[in-house]
C-alpha cells in the first residue's frame, strides 16, 4: 500500500521524475484527466492491495474515484477489512477457476 500511495502522491502532485522517459511521462500526466481522482486496478493479490489502498485513501479529498478488482484474492484480507467493504465505486471480476476455486 505504501507503494501505492506513493505513486499517487506523485501523480497528483506532479512531481519532476528525474528518469529517462521523463518527457513520456510527462506528456502522459498532461493527457489524464485527474481532476476527479485516480482509477485503482489491481489483479489477484494485487486486487486485494488496491482494495486496502482504497480504504486507507477513504477521505483523502477524493483521491481514489473507482476500483476494479480481476481475480480479487480477498483470502489474503483480514477479517476486519473485509467487513469493512469498500469506500468507493467498485467492479469485480472473477474468472471461472475462482468461481470453483477450493478456498470459496
Amino acid at each position: 500500500m505504501e507503494e501505492t500511495e506513493k505513486i499517487i502522491d506523485f501523480i497528483l502532485t506532479r512531481k519532476k521524475y528525474d528518469g529517462a522517459c521523463d518527457k513520456l511521462f510527462s506528456s502522459i500526466l498532461q493527457a489524464a484527466n485527474q481532476s476527479n481522482g485516480l482509477a485503482l486496478l489491481g489483479h489477484s493479490f494485487g486486487g486485494a492491495s488496491m482494495a486496502l489502498t482504497a480504504q486507507k485513501e477513504e477521505g483523502s479529498s477524493k483521491r481514489i474515484n473507482s476500483l476494479t478488482m480481476l481475480d480479487p484474492w480477498a483470502f489474503a484480507l483480514e477479517d476486519e477489512s473485509l467487513a469493512r467493504g469498500l469506500p468507493t465505486s467498485s467492479l469485480s471480476i472473477l474468472s471461472e477457476a475462482w468461481l470453483t476455486n477450493p478456498e470459496s
